[in-house]
């Protein structure tokens, strides 16, 4: 069941827009590699790779996702954990959309 106007699930599987390669998500609210200022909606890692290092995750935003291929595992602690997430995201980003 996808949560409109809410984060995407840990483990799900998107491409992003102009890319040709699947990203798996892996966390949210990270610092992009150039500054402490700019935070991104998700960390990820290239799918079907996974994580090797910390040189090798990658920060994008939701807007930047052209297709949902896979959605991670969601049950009723996702579900709240994304309530809670989604005022960490109004804290630190503003105004918010995940549709």
């Amino acid at each position: 069941m996808v949560n409109k106007n809410r984060p995407l699930p840990i483990g799900s599987v998107v491409l992003l827009k102009g890319a040709n390669t699947k990203m798996m998500i892996i966390g949210y609210l990270k610092y992009g590699p150039e500054n402490r200022t700019d935070i991104y909606d998700y960390a990820g890692c290239l799918y079907p790779q996974g994580y090797h290092s910390p040189e090798k995750t990658y920060v994008f935003n939701h807007d930047g996702i052209e297709q949902v291929y896979a959605l991670g595992y969601q049950d009723g602690r996702q579900i709240a954990f994304a309530d809670t997430l989604m005022e960490q995201f109004k804290k630190c980003k503003g105004d918010v959309s995940f549709d």
